[in-house]
């Protein structure tokens, strides 16, 4: 698990190890960031906030997992 995080959506240090270890990545397209992953399917999300598209698709990764 991961701990007590402050802000996971805007501070990289508290969303690196959610991202690293559920291999999510960000891209820049047309003008927002696109996080992405296929672990256990693929999940994509964009938003102009690239750590806040990074967690929603760590949600959705966890959301399928029930």
């Amino acid at each position: 698990m991961y701990g007590c995080f402050d802000d996971v959506c805007n501070n990289p240090s508290d969303a690196w190890s959610v991202m690293e270890e559920n291999k999510i990545g960000i891209l820049f397209v047309n003008g927002e960031w696109r996080a992405s992953s296929v672990m256990a399917g693929y999940h994509e999300y964009s938003d102009k906030n690239a750590l806040r598209a990074a967690m929603i698709v760590y949600l959705m990764m966890k959301d399928e997992d029930k």
